[in-house]
């Protein structure tokens, strides 16, 4: 395989504390079968030897990552935007301490090549193991619905899917920069990827999708899921509310999904971030008394008591609740 003949692929891989962990995600893109690949390594201000750890592995297996270091910590979504910024390829991939399969550089980049511009980029499926262990536990990231030629996935069938859940494991994707660029991470989310999916949709992009594990997910407890869920929390009641005014699903939907979120996240929500929440709830402009009705709608739901309701569209729901009134 010529590489001078390929498409050269940025991986981006951001770092806080996680030095030992990404000793083996640089092995496993040693292992990589595809010859034309750019590595950078952003550390986010660590507090311990991590800078030192990767220093030091990438001086003894020579290899040719870029380490770059935060003196101040900058957050997931600024850290992943300046690795974008440094990049050269022309498709990206961030992978953080996370294990590549060897040939998943080579089938995502033969995948896109296929594909016209309007497609951003290709995800697939993760296996999701225990760190520490090696347990396997499951996958994640599966797309069960509609695939058209060359794994092309429906936006409005997708946007559906990613208004119920982020369910892409953003490490499987690889992406194309120059579309990344011309979007940008909105660094006011603390979550990078849920909130990029929405906007690249919005802006008229499509997604294709390849049905084999490309990613081996480690799941720890320094997950920042586990950390920060509140703030995770927060940005998902966020990124849903972006779906609204799409035209990719109905508004009606779009409010009823995020405020059922929100009730279902309300004991992890800080007092600070349930504020915020609420207020990004009231911009998606319900009417007076939806946010009281939609929570009736999920503790029944919870209870098992909520039947008739549920069997109509969302939004001659809306319409009968108002109608009541």
């Amino acid at each position: 395989m010529d590489a001078a003949s390929l498409p050269l692929v940025t991986i981006s891989t951001p770092m806080y504390n996680t030095g030992a962990e990404v000793l083996e995600t640089i092995d496993s893109v040693r292992r990589s079968t595809y010859p034309n690949i750019e590595h950078i390594i952003i550390d986010d201000a660590s507090t311990d030897d991590s800078v030192a750890r990767v220093r030091e592995h990438l001086s003894q297996t020579g290899h040719p990552a870029k380490l770059v270091v935060h003196e101040q910590n900058q957050g997931i979504a600024k850290t992943r935007q300046h690795g974008l910024d440094l990049a050269q390829g022309k498709y990206m991939v961030g992978v953080a301490d996370d294990l590549m399969r060897p040939d998943r550089i080579e089938q995502d980049v033969a995948h896109l090549e296929a594909l016209g511009d309007a497609v951003v980029g290709v995800f697939s499926i993760a296996q999701t193991f225990v760190h520490g262990t090696g347990e396997v536990l499951g996958r994640k990231g599966a797309w069960e619905g509609e695939v058209l030629e060359h794994g092309l996935v429906p936006r409005e069938a997708l946007a559906a899917r990613l208004l119920e859940s982020n369910f892409i494991a953003a490490m499987t994707c690889t992406l194309r920069r120059a579309t990344l660029l011309e979007v940008g991470y909105d660094t006011r989310f603390f979550v990078e990827d849920y909130p990029m999916w929405v906007r690249l949709l919005k802006a008229g992009y499509a997604f294709a999708y390849r049905p084999e594990v490309s990613m081996d997910y480690r799941i720890t407890e320094k997950s920042v899921r586990k950390r920060y869920a509140s703030r995770v929390a927060l940005d998902v009641v966020r990124s849903k509310a972006l779906f609204l005014g799409s035209g990719l699903v109905p508004d009606p939907l779009v409010r009823q999904k995020t405020w059922h979120y929100f009730w279902g996240q309300i004991t992890h929500l800080t007092p600070p971030h349930r504020k915020e929440a609420l207020a990004s709830l009231r911009a998606l402009g319900a009417p007076t008394g939806y946010g009281l009705w939609a929570a009736v709608r999920y503790f029944a739901g919870r209870l098992g008591v909520w039947t008739g309701m549920t069997k109509r569209n969302d939004a001659e729901t809306v319409a009968m609740t108002v109608r009541k009134r």
